[in-house]
């Protein structure tokens, strides 16, 4: 339940190794825990720009579509 300090973590992160997928994923599942849902979507479409195999980006972007109720995205 500590979803800012886990952005803030990431973001720190991510000044170091920009093109870390796993820092944008798990930056982006934090934002849209705190409702921040077009920030997390940019966050795991990034994820899934660096890595387009990383199921997890994929999963949570849906989640973070649906939640948003942006339903035809999601199922994209």
């Amino acid at each position: 339940d500590q979803f800012e300090d886990a952005v803030a973590d990431c973001t720190l992160a991510l000044e170091f190794a920009p093109d870390l997928a796993p820092a944008h994923l798990i930056r982006g599942t934090a934002l849209a825990h705190t409702r921040a849902y077009g920030a997390a979507i940019e966050d795991l479409s990034r994820a899934i720009e660096l890595d387009p195999g990383f199921a997890p980006a994929y999963l949570e972007r849906a989640r973070a579509y649906t939640q948003r109720g942006a339903y035809d995205e999601a199922l994209a």
